[in-house]
């Protein structure tokens, strides 16, 4: 939610970089009509990603075709460049970093900013920070503490801004808290999965960071039912065997509190481990057997079918949409994922504005309406259900057909084996033996049969409302490709379908 304060260039240019790295190569029409910018502003804004990247990555132009040449493994890094020059971000980080509580001046000399300028940036984090349910006094943020935290660990987690100094031995500490909770995980696996868990490891710093500004949460039904799963409690003992004497010192109830927080509403690693497939259940239990996620079911149900709202897949991605909206968080918790191609995915597009809809028609308590919704858990959820919906589709029906039944058989256990019953289903057909009315009834099938048959079946209209797949006695190369071409256009067709009717 914090990216649509931020400056338009610096929107523009995260977009384009991102179009940079889901494709080959792109051109400045394309990136134009995609984004609907000026093709001017476009060339404009590639000259500045130059600059932006110079460290981390080369834009090449190869006739009127762009490229980025970089490390998939070094696209946050890129991402962290170009927010860097953001002066929303710069301005925030000095209102949490301002404890001496300096005056505005200050900030406008260290940025060379006009004071015009400066004034607007201002005003763009004031309306941000009201968002979020902070404000702003003598140039510092203030509000609820815990809220002040997530601020902290979102700036540095999504977009690279440090405003306390988290140093190596902070990163080590809470590290040796999680391999203590979890046997399965090494220090190495930790120091490789940074994107993943990075978000939980700041939060878990700021807790003694922090320490000199007491924390308190809000009184909430859903987070004290929460509090009656085992890692509650087995938290609490590995904090006293780790970070509490390492530092030398006692958290209170509040700060327990507070870390638990951390851990439900964020990705870690922490008694990853434990987690039964009896434990999972109690809490689905747990948290579906609330009246307002009722609720929520019978408006998927009502939008989506009931079919859907029975996969256990669809209810874990539910929950996992619920915990980053406890305590009014939904707006302050970063999505860890990266949109590169499906973020311009028509499809998803269209699902997620039914999700959307589903949940602004849903009055509820369990998400505070005080504060908005981050766009991106929309759609994350969105891409969840479209790979569900995908998994609920029937089959694609595929008919053989041949005048040997060696052939059939043959073809069938090929066929069986290059792909799951549960993507194809597979009709014999014996040209010499059966009826023609077998096959006229059939639609949307796919009809594969050696290459001196097409023409017999076309001239008995089996290819108006199906697809003839002709192939080789061998079955070659090319064969095998235009086969599962044709079961993946199939299964499209199936899914356009099912989206269209929602």
């Amino acid at each position: 939610m914090l990216r649509d304060f931020l400056e338009t260039n610096i929107q523009n240019k995260l977009n384009i970089f991102f179009m940079l790295s889901a494709h080959e190569s792109v051109s400045v029409r394309e990136v134009s009509e995609t984004l609907n910018i000026s093709p001017s502003n476009v060339l404009f804004l590639l000259d500045e990603l130059k600059s932006d990247l110079s460290e981390n990555a080369v834009i090449k132009k190869v006739n009127t075709k762009y490229s980025i040449d970089s490390n998939k493994n070094e696209l946050v890094d890129s991402m962290y460049a170009i927010y860097r020059t953001s002066r929303v971000l710069e301005c925030l980080k000095f209102m949490i970093a301002n404890d001496s509580q300096k005056t505005f001046s200050y900030f406008i000399d260290e940025s060379y900013l006009t004071k015009s300028t400066a004034y607007r940036v201002r005003e763009t984090c004031l309306s941000y920070l009201d968002s979020i349910g902070l404000g702003v006094k003598n140039n510092r943020i203030v509000g609820d503490e815990y809220r002040i935290r997530f601020l902290i660990a979102l700036l540095y987690y999504e977009y690279g801004i440090d405003c306390l100094g988290i140093d190596a031995s902070s990163i080590k500490l809470a590290r040796d808290f999680v391999i203590k909770t979890n046997k399965a995980i090494t220090p190495e696996f930790l120091s490789q999965t940074v994107h993943e868990y990075g978000y939980f490891e700041c939060l878990l710093i700021l807790s003694w960071k922090r320490r000199k500004y007491p924390v308190t949460l809000p009184s909430s039904d859903e987070f004290t039912v929460l509090k009656e799963i085992f890692v509650y409690d087995e938290m609490k003992h590995a904090l006293k065997e780790t970070i509490e004497p390492a530092l030398n010192v006692c958290f209170s109830e509040e700060d327990y509190d507070y870390i638990y927080l951390v851990y439900c509403c964020t990705n870690s690693c922490v008694f990853a481990d434990r987690w039964t497939q009896e434990k999972i259940t109690d809490v689905h239990k747990l948290i579906f057997d609330q009246k307002h996620f009722n609720e929520l079911l019978f408006n998927f149900e009502q939008k989506l079918g009931k079919d859907l709202v029975e996969i256990p897949a669809f209810r874990s991605a539910l929950v996992g949409f619920f915990k980053k909206c406890l305590l009014g968080l939904q707006c302050l918790i970063p999505d860890e994922h990266l949109y590169l191609d499906c973020k311009f995915d028509d499809q998803t597009l269209k699902i997620a504005g039914v999700v959307s809809q589903i949940f602004s028609e849903w009055t509820n308590d369990l998400i505070d309406s005080r504060y908005p919704l981050d766009e991106t858990h929309l759609f994350y959820l969105s891409i969840q259900l479209k790979s569900i919906m995908r998994q609920m589709l029937p089959p694609v029906e595929i008919t053989i057909v041949s005048d040997i039944v060696s052939e059939l058989s043959d073809m069938s256990l090929f066929l069986n084996r290059k792909f799951s019953p549960d993507l194809i289903t597979i009709t014999p057909y014996l040209l010499n033996a059966q009826s023609p009315a077998t096959l006229l009834h059939k639609e949307n099938c796919i009809i594969i049969t050696n290459k001196k048959f097409k023409n017999i079946l076309c001239s008995l209209g089996f290819a108006e409302k199906n697809k003839i797949v002709p192939i080789t006695i061998g079955i070659n190369d090319n064969d095998i490709r235009m086969i599962g071409e044709s079961i993946m256009e199939a299964e499209q067709k199936k899914f356009d379908e099912l989206v269209a009717k929602h």
